[in-house]
């Protein structure tokens, strides 16, 4: 059988360089997190991971639901695109991620905020660096350099 012009395209593209599919469920956690975990733990679903997370003292399990979305060179320190967590504020979500993820540490100043070089988008709508900003229930953080773009 032979192939159309457009098959062979699609055969002979190349793949993103290294590459995964964004994981879905577990969001990706860091292997070094996963490891700390009991061995069967689910991590199907964001819920699953938050609890994951609370069960190892990362996290309260009685603050609001959020999802914390990173970027640059915080995802690859990180290890993972996406981090659900437990948090009230800007700054408690940020802690959560250094604790979650030691290797960011030495990208993030340990005063609790994102100093000058990162900031949030909240849920797409406003940028903010300030570590007091209150969160609520699915609220999306996303985590960028503060040169992006420019």
């Amino acid at each position: 059988m032979s192939l159309n012009r457009e098959q062979k395209a699609q055969k002979s593209a190349p793949s993103p360089a290294g590459r995964q599919p964004a994981p879905t469920g577990a969001a990706g956690l860091p292997a070094e997190l996963r490891a700390r975990l009991a061995p069967g733990t689910p991590l199907a679903t964001p819920e699953q991971c938050r609890a994951a997370l609370a069960g190892l003292g990362l996290c309260d399990a009685g603050r609001p639901a959020v999802t914390l979305e990173l970027y640059g060179g915080l995802r690859l320190k990180a290890g993972c695109r996406v981090l659900p967590l437990h948090a009230a504020t800007v700054g408690e979500a940020l802690a959560v991620l250094r604790t979650a993820c030691p290797r960011v540490q030495r990208l993030l100043p340990a005063t609790g905020d994102l100093g000058e070089h990162y900031r949030f988008s909240l849920n797409g709508k406003a940028v903010t660096a300030d570590p007091g900003h209150p969160l609520a229930v699915g609220d999306h953080l996303i985590v960028f350099s503060a040169s992006v773009g420019g």
